[in-house]
């Protein structure tokens, strides 16, 4: 045997074989998902129906006042006591289109360097 004999550096290349010699079988597969602790399937709750989005806007919507209406007309007199131009409205919409342009474009010195550009824009 001292031609075959396994020298001290070599490895076997097999691991050492069981007690017998049938293969071991792989442990038993779970029931639940691998890793799973929780409670298993939780079945969801039923919502009430709602009615009909068309029955919702048959119906105009109403806003609910926080302040009294006649602190609200005491605000909008003050603006337009204050700022008279917010009366003819249209003559502004040009004035506002040029402040949004340079908005976009990011000139903010020149969309608020004017005082009338500061005023048109409070307006809207």
């Amino acid at each position: 045997m001292g031609q075959y004999d396994r020298k001290a550096k070599s490895q076997p290349k097999h691991g050492k074989s069981s007690d017998s010699g049938a293969s071991k079988a792989p442990p038993p597969l779970s029931h639940g998902r691998p890793g799973w602790t929780g409670p298993g399937y939780l079945h969801k709750k039923k919502k009430p129906q709602r009615p009909s989005a068309a029955s919702e806007s048959a119906e105009p919507r109403r806003l609910n006042h926080i302040l009294p209406v006649g602190l609200e007309q005491l605000m909008i007199n003050v603006f337009r006591t204050t700022f008279p131009a917010c009366n003819d409205f249209e003559a502004l919409k040009p004035r506002l289109q040029k402040i949004n342009r340079a908005l976009l474009s990011g000139e903010f010195n020149i969309a608020f360097g004017k005082a009338k550009y500061l005023e048109a824009y409070a307006i809207r």
